[in-house]
């Protein structure tokens, strides 16, 4: 027995032989495995006759070339026919001609000659198609005499298509009897149809096949294991323009393997007539397709399953009606397509025998396989792409696919393609960039997709080229898990609703009431920034005892609408599944994650007017609110510096790369100025200025004429700075992302002087690196979204918000006056973002922009934020028909939970390791549950009365 003893560190020298023999037979097997796999890849898509007929290609009309000949001969004429060719035997027979093996200078060549003279003019019809669609679909023609009634072909050796399982069948072949083989001579069989039907020589029939005997053996099967056209003494020509279709045969054809249109449609009752006979199309051959292929395909391991992907095919080409039946070209591309799908897949599984089940390749979210074919001969190609989304934008090179040397072994690349949005592919030339074809689709997650690029007329060399995009396995649902999601919360609300319907029942409460003597106060608290939502219940200064602040009660609706933004929030940080209308979207436009900052803006405004007036009422220091507003807006801007840090993995403290701009920064200072202005211009009792005046309906407006004329000052200089303000190598007023947008022109100028003061302000390394825009518009200087420039506008979303506190005091009691009065503000902002944008997504003066906190993007928020507080408020406050659970608890610790989910983000239970990272279902449960647990946690925080404030 051989082993090792406990001291030896290295094996005896009888098992380090025994394990390079392992090895070594490994090696080999894997590389014998890899040729052979190689090898029946080229032998699959190697279109044409043997001997390396390709060549043929660059011989000219008229000209040939056989086996191991370098050059190009004119066909034989009659004399070197005579002289040269010899005849050996006779191979076979028809109507109108018998074959010989003859030999011509060495090589074995096929003799055609006229059986019978009364079947003339068919000879003669079939040489003229032998010389008018020499390709690589048709028998090469060598020559003839029209004197002596004589054709010379190629040979080949192994007869006609009738012999192909007898030969596949053989020791030699065995290795080949796949159904891979099988289904590309069915290919190579579609293809030629689709040749004859779209010739040079005008749409063509093939009639002689009126069996399937009789169809077989007008092809020939080279040794190379390809079909090639033989038999075309009867192809009669269709002319649809000229009313011309045609007969095959002047006899009557019976039989299942004919087409319905072939057939004598009287029946028994009248004897056949060729004169009544109705004419009929090329699509006769389309019917013969699916008995063809289930011949050639055989009773081959793995040709059922393949049957089954071809079912509906063809089915379609059995149909009765000839019109409704597919064209050659589509059976071509549909035959393709499976094949391409199923041996990639049966590569991927290292199986050449069967087919494999067809499982999606491994993708990343948001993509699908792109497969791109490439059939023209001898020129290379570039795909490029370009997402629908991007505006202006240059085509961005997804790769190389490699000419086809020899016909009928096209190449291809594989690429991955983004399915968020449609897009246009291009493809060009390699060599002189020009233009092939252009094509736009919309591509599904996890789809396989197959781009085919061909001529348009496959005997035309020069002519069109046609590219078209074949589904070779379909794409998933990605957007199920939402309605999944939507069905369990609703289902939850409407469970949670018929507690509290049942709960709610007197006998119920009479019930509960004996259990527990409890009863719950409602607590009046501040729930962040500036935050009491509160109404005062009086209604002038005379009821107000100096000193004392007025009571009042909470609208909930406020509470509501900022937990609501804040729910969202925290889901779209959390990732949002994944999905990129839960992302901020790339540079103008607007997606759900961009509505919810400026919602929360808006509220903080709403809630400093209704926090900050009953101060001024009880006649409190201005200039002690004053230092409580500083003191809350330096909490909240070094919050977000030092502890919502984005590298808090490296330390709250890492100054190179400490991001300066940030969220709760721009919240405090957005606080910060709304709340002083509101001290210095705000007043006491506003409800009962100017009550009789003339101008009483916009008194809202009007008594607070200072804070306007202030915040339209703050809008002139946005405007200034943005339109006037020079920019180095960009142009004034550049509102675009730079990178590939407006035709890559100003690569380094994203967001022109809104990202110029912040480089130049808090230099490139404090702001943030990652910007939305980053992956669409390839951009590469760092732009904040939370920049200075935008801070601006930041503080006149919060003073519009400011603007729904004031109605809330100034018309307090007149509920529809104040509902009345959010819808106008909703349509008037409505209307100045119309105009602005020229409600274009990209096209107007100034688009809606969350990058840039543009105008329009302000007006347009602030017209929904207007429209939903004004739904929340009636629902909420006014009929008490919802409570404003469950987003109600998160409003009344907004603060607490944003900074909570931002520090625990990477933590369990609010993120772990996922099965599959690439699926949106996980991602979207995960995110959901970890937003759904912050709400809990919200409620339980809310029960026990704890709340933070600043």
């Amino acid at each position: 027995m051989l082993g090792l003893s406990a001291d030896n560190h290295h094996p005896p020298m009888l098992q380090r032989v025994i394990l390079g023999l392992v090895s070594l037979l490994a090696a080999l097997l894997t590389v014998t495995t890899f040729f052979r796999v190689e090898f029946l890849h080229h032998l699959l898509w190697s279109k044409g006759p043997e001997n390396n007929n390709s060549s043929d290609s660059s011989c000219p009309d008229g000209h040939f070339r056989l086996g191991g000949m370098k050059d190009c001969l004119s066909w034989l004429s009659c004399e070197m026919m005579q002289s040269e060719v010899t005849v050996m035997k006779l191979m076979g027979q028809g109507a109108v001609k018998q074959v010989f093996l003859a030999y011509w200078k060495g090589n074995k060549v096929a003799l055609s000659r006229l059986a019978v003279s009364e079947f003339s003019n068919d000879f003669f019809h079939g040489l003229e198609m032998l010389k008018g669609l020499q390709s690589v679909y048709v028998v090469k023609l060598l020559g003839y005499c029209e004197e002596d009634h004589t054709i010379l072909t190629e040979y080949h050796r192994f007869g006609s298509l009738t012999n192909v399982n007898s030969i596949l069948e053989q020791e030699e072949h065995h290795s080949f009897n796949t159904w891979e083989v099988r289904f590309r001579l069915a290919i190579e069989y579609a293809m030629i149809l689709h040749f004859i039907h779209n010739s040079p020589l005008g749409p063509r029939v093939m009639c002689d096949s009126n069996d399937l005997g009789k169809a077989l053996s007008q092809y020939l099967l080279t040794a190379d294991l390809h079909v090639v056209a033989n038999d075309l003494d009867a192809l009669p020509l269709v002319n649809r323009s000229a009313g011309r279709l045609v007969k095959c045969g002047a006899r009557q054809l019976q039989g299942d393997f004919v087409s319905p249109e072939q057939l004598w449609p009287f029946g028994d009752d009248l004897p056949f007539s060729d004169d009544l006979m109705p004419p009929y199309d090329e699509k006769t051959d389309i019917w013969k397709i699916p008995d063809v292929t289930d011949f050639l395909l055989g009773q081959v391991e793995g040709s059922d399953v393949l049957r089954l992907h071809l079912f509906q095919l063809h089915q379609d080409c059995k149909r009765n009606l000839p019109q409704q039946r597919p064209s050659a070209l589509r059976v071509v591309q549909t035959y393709k397509a499976v094949y391409t799908s199923l041996t990639q897949e049966s590569q991927l599984s290292g199986t050449h025998s069967e087919l494999p089940e067809r499982r999606p390749r491994k993708l990343e979210m948001d993509q699908a396989l792109l497969r791109v074919c490439n059939e023209l001969l001898h020129e290379s190609l570039v795909v490029s792409w370009l997402s629908d989304h991007c505006y202006q934008c240059l085509y961005q090179e997804l790769g190389n696919v490699p000419a086809q040397e020899r016909v009928g072994h096209p190449r291809n690349s594989t690429f991955a393609i983004d399915t968020k949005h449609p897009v246009t592919l291009q493809v060009n030339s390699s060599v002189d960039r020009q233009e092939v074809c252009r094509v736009h689709e919309s591509f599904g997650e996890l789809g396989h997709y197959s781009l085919w690029v061909a001529k348009a007329n496959l005997s035309n060399a020069s002519g069109p080229v046609n590219c078209k995009i074949i589904i070779d396995h379909e794409a998933i649902n990605n957007n199920l898990p939402i309605l999944y999601a939507f069905l369990a919360f609703g289902g939850l609300a409407i469970l949670t609703s018929l507690a509290r319907l049942i709960l709610g029942h007197h006998f119920v409460r009479n019930l509960m009431s004996r259990l527990s003597n409890r009863v719950e106060m409602e607590r009046l608290i501040n729930s962040e920034l500036g935050s009491p939502n509160h109404l005062t219940d009086n209604a002038g200064p005379g009821n107000l005892v100096p000193g004392q602040m007025p009571s009042s009660y909470r609208l909930r609706s406020l509470d509501t609408f900022r937990g609501l933004a804040l729910v969202i929030m925290i889901f779209v940080n959390y990732g949002g599944g994944r999905y990129w209308f839960f992302k901020h979207e790339s540079w103008n436009g607007l997606t759900v994650a961009d509505l919810v900052f400026p919602w929360f803006v808006f509220i903080m405004g709403t809630s400093i007017a209704l926090s900050l007036n009953p101060a001024l009422q009880a006649h409190r220091s201005r200039w002690k609110l004053l230092v409580k507003v500083a003191w809350r807006t330096a909490a909240l801007v070094l919050l977000g510096i030092f502890i919502i840090n984005p590298n808090y993995c490296k330390g709250p403290l890492s100054w190179d790369t400490l991001r300066i701009p940030g969220v709760l920064q721009r919240l405090g200072l957005t606080y910060g100025v709304i709340a002083v202005m509101e001290l210095l211009c705000g007043k006491c009792w506003p409800e009962v200025l100017s009550l009789d005046s003339w101008w009483s309906p916009v008194r809202d407006v009007l008594i607070y004429w200072p804070q306007w004329i202030l915040i339209l000052m703050l809008e002139f200089v946005w405007l200034c700075l943005i339109f006037l303000l020079p920019v180095p190598g960009c142009p004034r007023g550049y509102l675009g992302p730079g990178g590939i947008g407006d035709f890559g022109q100003f690569v380094n100028c994203t967001g022109g002087a809104t990202g110029y003061i912040d480089r130049w302000l808090f230099g490139e390394e404090h702001i943030y690196q990652h910007p939305s825009c980053r992956v669409l518009y390839h951009t590469t200087v760092p732009y904040d979204p939370e920049n200075l420039l935008g801070l601006i506008n930041s503080i006149v979303m919060a003073f519009l918000g400011l603007q729904a506190g004031k109605i809330f005091i100034i018309y307090k009691g007149q509920n529809k006056q104040i509902m009345l009065r959010f819808f106008i503000w909703s349509i008037l902002l409505g209307a100045i973002s119309a105009i602005l944008t020229e409600c274009s997504k990209d096209q107007g003066f100034i688009p809606v922009n969350k990058n840039l906190w543009s105008i329009s993007y302000v007006t347009t928020l602030s017209s929904f934020a207007y429209l939903l507080l004004l739904l929340i408020y009636f629902m909420v406050d006014l009929k008490k028909q919802w409570t404003g659970a469950p987003f109600f608890y998160p409003g009344m610790n907004s603060i607490l939970l944003y900074v909570g989910h931002e520090v625990f983000e990477h933590y369990f239970p609010f993120r772990w390791k996922m099965f599959n990272d690439r699926s949106h279902g996980e991602h979207l449960a995960q995110n959901l549950l970890a937003t759904s647990i912050w709400v809990f946690i919200s409620y339980v925080l809310y029960k026990k009365k704890i709340f933070w404030k600043i």
